[in-house]
C-alpha cells in the first residue's frame, strides 16, 4: 500500500495540512516515521478515516473521489460487482463458521458444567468428605 507524507495526505484527502496534523496528534489515525523522522501515513489509514482516495498518476495530480462509481468504467463496475459478490459469499461462510464455533463452545461449556455438578454431587454423598 502507498504511504504519504503530510502534504501528500492533505492533497489526497482534500483536507488542510493542519487538519491532517491535528487528526494525527489526536489519534484519529496512525502513522509511521522513517529513519530521518519524516511522518508517513498509510493510504489505508487515510481511506479508513476520510473515504475513498484516488491518485491520478498520469497527470501527477491527486484527487479525492467520493464514490467509487464516479471513477469506474463499466468493465471496472462488473469486476467490482463480482468482487463484492465473492466477498459477500466469504462473509456468509465466516458467519456460518462463527455460529458453528459458538454452538461448539456452548456445548463444551455445558459438558464442563455437568461434569463439575456431578463431581460436587459425588463429594456430598461420600461420608469421608463431610
Amino acid at each position: 500500500m502507498s504511504k504519504f507524507n503530510i502534504s501528500q495526505a492533505a492533497k489526497v484527502t482534500g483536507k488542510a495540512r493542519s487538519t491532517i496534523q491535528a487528526h494525527l496528534k489526536n489519534g484519529k489515525f496512525s502513522a509511521e516515521y522513517d529513519a530521518v523522522g519524516n511522518c508517513l501515513i498509510d493510504a489505508a489509514e487515510l481511506h479508513r478515516v476520510y473515504g475513498v482516495l484516488r491518485v491520478d498518476k498520469t497527470a501527477g495530480v491527486v484527487k479525492k473521489v467520493s464514490e467509487i462509481g464516479q471513477a469506474a468504467t463499466p468493465h471496472d463496475t462488473d469486476a467490482m460487482q463480482q468482487r463484492i459478490q465473492f466477498l459477500e459469499e466469504k462473509v456468509g461462510f465466516f458467519e456460518r463458521q462463527l455460529q458453528h464455533e459458538r454452538e461448539e463452545k456452548n456445548r463444551l461449556l455445558s459438558l464442563v458444567e455437568n461434569q463439575t455438578r456431578q463431581l460436587t454431587d459425588q463429594r456430598k454423598k461420600r461420608w469421608w468428605f463431610r
